[in-house]
């Protein structure tokens, strides 16, 4: 499989192959014949890879070595012109390019007019930049950024209780434009490749048990025809993710086949994803039929899509006894997790929820505690 680009932030993430054995990936701003090679049993783990004319070199595995060693190996197979036996030139010596822009400027002049028309996100890029990056290093040349500066910001974002996720956030962003700034050969090397990014727990597993589901849905309908109650509980009876809920286009849903179809600019994974509607689902819609014609979940107040309701959703978990701790996301593993209570294959929840990944499916399809306490009971004895 062949990228744009590939940095160290890749290989730190790196895909593991599900529907194969072996996958190879390979990216414009590598050298030809560089790739890194991954099995489906190597847990996240990958080998750095490069052939030359006479033979395919092993260069090192990813959890010991970085890609900018890799790389390094990679200048010294490649052959170059030997000089003319008789030149009395003397040998030309390369010295690295130096950068004098700061990493501010480099951010007005070159990423951020590169981001803001490619990725969705760019709003909360944004926000990580001027609010914690920019204040520390956005004054400092690129080239004069450290390694023990970047270890030490990481360590004070910790220090400010920033979730793990938000921590390694603000290291990637950075070690992105430093990446980008490689690639446009502005500079020779990244820092970020030394920083040993913080080890985290992310999964949260919260889903709403039968009995919270109940009381939400009954507080719900106590105000049916508020839109945003009805695409709460679409939410939950669909696994739909929030952002295509609140995008969602009459013209892309098929009442005869009960199908919706999302097209790639909307879906996270940038394919078309089919969502299947069950009965709930499509009385919701009945419902809503005719408010207006092109967009499924208006807000009354401004005739517009929902921008935001998370307001509406606390106020009714606060309505329905429910921890204001449980996300709206929460509502999509809730009914990933509905599905393996009720014995649905994970390849079936896999499709339903369209997980690119079929571990992906393993992490969210927890089954509830519900159910393990009935499976339990099963092994019960009388005494």
């Amino acid at each position: 499989m062949k990228y744009e680009y590939i940095d160290q932030a890749f290989i730190d993430n790196l895909p593991t192959p599900t529907d194969k054995i072996k996958a190879e990936y390979r990216a414009d701003n590598l050298p030809k014949g560089f790739r890194i090679e991954i099995r489906n049993t190597s847990k996240g783990i990958g080998t750095y890879r490069f052939r030359t004319k006479d033979k395919d070199h092993h260069l090192g595995r990813t959890n010991t070595i970085s890609l900018e060693q890799a790389l390094q190996q990679t200048t010294q197979l490649i052959p170059s012109a030997a000089p003319p036996h008789n030149s009395l030139l003397p040998p030309i010596v390369q010295t690295p390019p130096t950068c004098a822009l700061t990493l501010n400027e480099f951010w007005e002049q070159y990423y951020w007019p590169h981001i803001k028309t490619r990725l969705r996100t760019f709003r909360n890029i944004e926000s990580m930049w001027r609010l914690r990056i920019k204040p520390i290093f956005g004054k400092q040349r690129l080239d004069d950024i450290k390694v023990l500066e970047l270890e030490r910001f990481q360590t004070s974002l910790i220090e400010k209780r920033l979730s793990g996720s938000h921590v390694t956030g603000h290291i990637k962003l950075i070690s992105r434009m430093f990446t980008l700034a490689i690639q446009w050969e502005l500079i020779t090397k990244n820092p970020c490749d030394k920083v040993e990014y913080m080890k985290f727990d992310n999964q949260k597993e919260r889903f709403l048990s039968t009995e919270e589901q109940k009381r939400f849905i009954e507080v719900l309908m106590l105000h049916p025809q508020r839109p945003v109650n009805l695409l709460m509980i679409f939410l939950l009876v669909t696994g739909v993710r929030s952002g295509v809920a609140k995008a969602l286009k009459w013209s892309w849903i098929n009442m005869d086949k009960q199908i919706i179809t999302v097209p790639p600019s909307i879906a996270k994974n940038k394919k078309q994803n089919t969502i299947f509607l069950n009965t709930t689902a499509m009385d919701i819609l009945k419902r809503l039929a005719g408010t207006d014609p092109t967009y499924v979940f208006i807000n009354p107040m401004t005739h517009l899509p929902y921008n935001d309701f998370k307001k509406s959703f606390k106020t009714a978990l606060k309505a329905a006894q429910i921890s204001d701790s449980v996300r709206i996301h929460d509502l999509r593993h809730t009914f990933c997790s509905n599905l393996v209570s009720s014995n649905v294959s994970l390849a079936s929840v896999q499709q339903l929820a369209n997980h690119a990944c079929y571990s992906t499916t393993l992490r969210y399809a927890k089954v509830s505690q519900d159910t393990l306490r009935q499976a339990c009971q099963i092994a019960a004895i009388e005494i």
